[in-house]
């Protein structure tokens, strides 16, 4: 075979010197294919449906901090209890304020429900003004009502059980 080789000539060996061309020719096209996020079979559904604006209004003042819920304190058992609900959801618009003794929104009202969820995780004490302004938490989530996309608004507050004896 070594013998017979040379005696065909360089036209059977120019494929293997144009190989390397023709692979990165190749691999180009597939990294653009790539690039392009071409899908095969996919196919776009536009659904409308028509859900309820919601703002969850969180006390994160100390009395919070009271394990009426053994093994966890108030503000654990809220936010778990919050975030089952927001995972409830399907088309609902929700928003989230925390107050103490001033009130902040921490998510103004979405469907992304993540980013919702997430926030809801990061409530803590003491990231306000320790104290309990309910008024204030219920007017700010009524102004994020207000603006809101819909026709039915919930507002739900979750304070403490001192805010509740306070009110009464």
């Amino acid at each position: 075979m070594g013998d017979v080789r040379p005696a065909l000539g360089a036209n059977d060996r120019l494929w293997i010197a144009r190989l390397p061309l023709v692979l990165r020719s190749i691999c180009l096209v597939a990294w653009i294919v790539a690039a392009a996020g071409l899908r095969i079979g996919a196919a776009r559904t536009e659904v409308r449906t028509e859900g309820i604006s919601i703002v969850l209004c969180v006390d994160v003042s100390s009395s919070m901090l009271s394990e009426d819920f053994a093994p966890s304190n108030r503000i654990d058992v809220a936010k778990q209890t919050a975030i089952d609900f927001v995972r409830a959801r399907t088309s609902d618009r929700i928003g989230l304020v925390a107050f103490a003794a001033q009130a902040l929104t921490q998510v103004p009202i979405t469907t992304d429900y993540p980013v919702l969820e997430a926030a809801i995780q990061n409530i803590r004490i003491g990231m306000l003004e320790d104290g309990t302004a309910i008024g204030t938490g219920i007017a700010t989530a009524a102004n994020r009502l207000r603006d809101a996309a819909g026709k039915t608004e919930v507002l739900i507050v979750v304070p403490s059980a001192s805010t509740l004896i306070r009110m009464f």
